[in-house]
């Protein structure tokens, strides 16, 4: 089994995954969202929330927080390419799909993982207000009046 991986080398991000091995053009980055899960996770799991969906004109890749090299590659990717838009987001549940699978194989808790899907499987929008999935899964802080 390949280990999963990102990184950022020769101006692309390098994703490899269960299914095969990726190169992303920084100029294929429609947007890169930075996102934290509102979802509760145990105390004991002791999570990192925060993961990055890179959305592109027919798909987007999710790379979750426990992805080897996957800050550093966003890290590097960020300051090569400035322009690339981002937003930070606060998703209220991650989709099942989306979770990363733990050691037995199930997707219990509320982990990002690795992969590339179709847009309309996205828990948001796109800067272009393409909307798949009820706002309920999605607020920003500056608009919260709670």
């Amino acid at each position: 089994m390949t280990k999963e991986h990102v990184a950022y080398v020769n101006g692309e991000l390098h994703i490899t995954h269960r299914k095969g091995a990726a190169s992303v053009s920084p100029s294929s980055i429609l947007q890169l969202n930075t996102c934290l899960l509102s979802q509760f996770v145990p105390d004991f799991c002791d999570a990192v929330d925060e993961f990055h969906i890179l959305i592109q004109a027919q798909q987007f890749w999710l790379i979750g927080p426990f992805i080897h090299g996957a800050i550093p590659a966003i890290d590097a990717l960020t300051r090569a390419h400035p322009e690339i838009p981002r937003w930070e987001m606060h998703l209220h549940k991650l989709p099942w799909r989306l979770r990363a699978p733990s050691c037995l194989g199930l997707r219990l808790f509320p982990d990002a993982g690795l992969g590339c899907f179709p847009l309309k499987a996205l828990p948001a929008h796109t800067q272009l207000n393409y909307c798949t999935l009820p706002l309920t899964y999605l607020y920003w802080p500056e608009h919260d009046k709670s």
